[in-house]
């Protein structure tokens, strides 16, 4: 065989060879657009809202067509329902027996074969009270163990009971409130870090920080009897007389059923600025519940049935007076017999009878 005779036998391999590889892929269909989801019913907003309790707030929605029914629902309730209606909307949404703070918005819309689309906003609702601006002033001052890092402070028939944090060195005690004295303790084991406690029925509720962990000691017998759990953290407690009030350091207070410890309902506390977090020990003072504010020199007054916030109570002269070089403000007491309030805080050399106003 002659070498051009040989080229061009190789020539014509490749191209049949090139051609083999080429047809089919030229032959493949072209890709299919998949169809277009609809474009679901929306809020014609674009951000959160947000209202004073009480408010009216009138909802835009652009409703979409082509499905079978749109519902407006707020949380789990159902607040409308429209079918065959399309374009622009307006509905008007009541804040008065809603609850403060943060709420879900979501418009549903249902096509054919059941499947949902579902939009959502966020709708804040603060309180629409102006909170009071108070001040607490020092009438009388005793002396406070400044070992003690305070978590909780409580009169109960005349004597004052305090509960310790810190792992190692919490314990429930109670205590002289003119000397400092301690009378009786029970000191929790090291894996405890001890908060708030209250006093409801005779019996002593004492939180943990961290460890979920709610002691109940006979008020007599200064023991331990039961123990519940709960699931976050503890920060403060009071009573109403009838439920436990409890804070976890964020912007909810819960009340829980003194017999299994059971939520029976939480409040979110709000002024007309926003929601008000690291709300630490609790009083409840003649209807109201009293926070500190952890970090600050500040205690709320808080109604328990909402979570408005009624009063700022500006404390900057008892931290004065009491801190020395103790810590945060952190401890209210109310003696009912006398109408008398106390106030301490973590370390402090000492426990002072305040005067608000």
């Amino acid at each position: 065989m002659n070498k051009s005779l040989r080229i061009i036998i190789i020539a014509l391999i490749l191209i049949c060879g090139i051609a083999f590889l080429v047809v089919p892929l030229l032959r493949q269909p072209e890709p299919v657009e998949s169809p277009k989801t609809k474009d679901a019913s929306t809020f014609v907003s674009n951000t959160n809202l947000s209202a004073l309790h009480g408010e009216e707030v009138s909802l835009e929605l652009a409703l979409a067509s082509g499905f079978s029914k749109i519902d407006l629902f707020l949380e789990d309730s159902l607040l409308n329902s429209w079918q065959g209606t399309t374009g622009k909307v307006n509905w008007p949404l009541d804040t008065k027996k809603m609850p403060l703070g943060f709420r879900t918005l979501s418009l549903v819309s249902y096509d054919a074969s059941g499947n949902e689309l579902i939009e959502t906003r966020i709708l804040r609702i603060l309180s629409d009270i102006e909170p009071k601006h108070q001040t607490a002033s020092v009438k009388q001052a005793y002396l406070h163990n400044p070992t003690s890092f305070t978590q909780g402070l409580e009169f109960h028939g005349g004597k004052l009971y305090e509960s310790t944090g810190q792992n190692g060195k919490s314990f429930i005690a109670e205590v002289e409130s003119q000397t400092g004295v301690i009378r009786r303790k029970v000191n929790l084991d090291r894996q405890y870090f001890g908060e708030g406690i209250t006093i409801l029925n005779g019996e002593i509720f004492q939180l943990t920080w961290q460890q979920g962990a709610c002691f109940v000691y006979d008020l007599e017998a200064f023991e331990i009897k039961k123990q519940f759990s709960y699931t976050g953290e503890g920060w403060g407690i009071c009573n109403d007389g009838k439920q436990l009030i409890m804070s976890n350091g964020s912007d909810q207070i819960q009340f829980r059923d003194p017999g299994n410890f059971s939520v029976t309902k939480t409040i979110t506390v709000c002024d007309r600025l926003g929601t008000k977090t690291k709300l630490n020990e609790l009083e409840y003072i003649q209807g109201m519940i009293y926070a500190n504010v952890w970090m600050s020199d500040f205690i709320l007054v808080i109604d328990p049935t909402n979570g408005k916030v009624q009063a700022e109570i500006d404390c900057s002269e008892i931290a004065r007076a009491g801190r020395d070089q103790g810590e945060v403000l952190n401890g209210i007491a109310y003696d009912q017999s006398s109408g008398k309030i106390y106030l301490t805080g973590k370390n402090w050399s000492k426990l002072l009878e305040v005067e608000i106003n």
